[in-house]
C-alpha cells in the first residue's frame, strides 16, 4: 500500500512517501485434473500444474482481507508467489509457459473437480454439480477470463519460488 503526498502542502516542501507491505495467505488452493475429471484434491498439501494443460491450479483470497490490507490507502502492486517444490520432468530443456487466469466462478476448496465448481457427491466418478457445471476444456465455455493475467516459463528441475503480477486482477 503507497500513500501519495498530500495536494495542499506548500511547493518545495519535502513529500514523505509511507510504504507499507502485507502478505495475505490463500483462502483456499486446489488443483483439479483432465485424468481424473471427478476427483478433489482440496486436502493435498502440494497443487500441480503442467503436462499438456491435464492439470490446473486453483487459488482464492477472501477479499474482505484484501480490502482490510489495502484500508484508505492505494494498492500500487500485488503478486503472487509459489514456491516448486518437485519438478522432476515434463517442461522440456527449454521450458513450458504456465499462465495465470483471473477464475469468473466460485469453487470451493473441497469439491472442486475438473467438471464442477463444487462437486455434491465425490465418492462416485460422475459430476455432480447440476446447474453450476463448469468446462475447463473449452476456451470459449471456460470459468475464467481467457485473457491471461500473467506468464511464468518453468524448466526441468527447476525449484524455488516463482512470482507472477497479479496487481491487474487484485
Amino acid at each position: 500500500d503507497s500513500l501519495g503526498p498530500s495536494p495542499r502542502l506548500p511547493r518545495g516542501e519535502p513529500v514523505a512517501l509511507v510504504t507499507a507491505e502485507d502478505t495475505l495467505v490463500a483462502s483456499g488452493d486446489t488443483h483439479i485434473s483432465k485424468t481424473t475429471p471427478n476427483q478433489n484434491f482440496g486436502s493435498n498439501d502440494e497443487m500441480r500444474v503442467g503436462g499438456t494443460s491435464r492439470y490446473r491450479a486453483l487459488v482464492q483470497f477472501d477479499s474482505a482481507l484484501i480490502r482490510q490490507a489495502v484500508g484508505t490507502g492505494q494498492l500500487d502492486s500485488a503478486r503472487l508467489e509459489f514456491t516448486i517444490i518437485a519438478n522432476p520432468d515434463g517442461f522440456g530443456s527449454g521450458g513450458r509457459q504456465v499462465d495465470l487466469h483471473r477464475l469468473t466462478r466460485s469453487w470451493t476448496e473441497g469439491g472442486a473437480t475438473w467438471h464442477c465448481p463444487h462437486d455434491a457427491d465425490l465418492s462416485n466418478a460422475a459430476p455432480d454439480c447440476e446447474g453450476t457445471a463448469w468446462d475447463m476444456t473449452n476456451q470459449g465455455q471456460a470459468p475464467y477470463v481467457t485473457t491471461r493475467t500473467a506468464r511464468v516459463t518453468i524448466t526441468n528441475g527447476q525449484t524455488g519460488v516463482i512470482r507472477l503480477d497479479v496487481s491487474a486482477d487484485v
